[in-house]
């Protein structure tokens, strides 16, 4: 995925989330805990 260096905006809701998915995908979070975080 090539950036162009736009800027992205995104509330902080959005960042949270954002933070949470990473953890997943990184490893450092369950599936499920991140589930319970996200609120689903």
């Amino acid at each position: 995925m090539a950036t162009d260096g736009a800027t992205i905006t995104m509330s902080m809701r959005e960042a949270d989330r954002l933070k949470t998915v990473q953890a997943v995908v990184d490893g450092a979070l369950r599936v499920g805990v991140a589930a319970q975080r996200l609120g689903d």
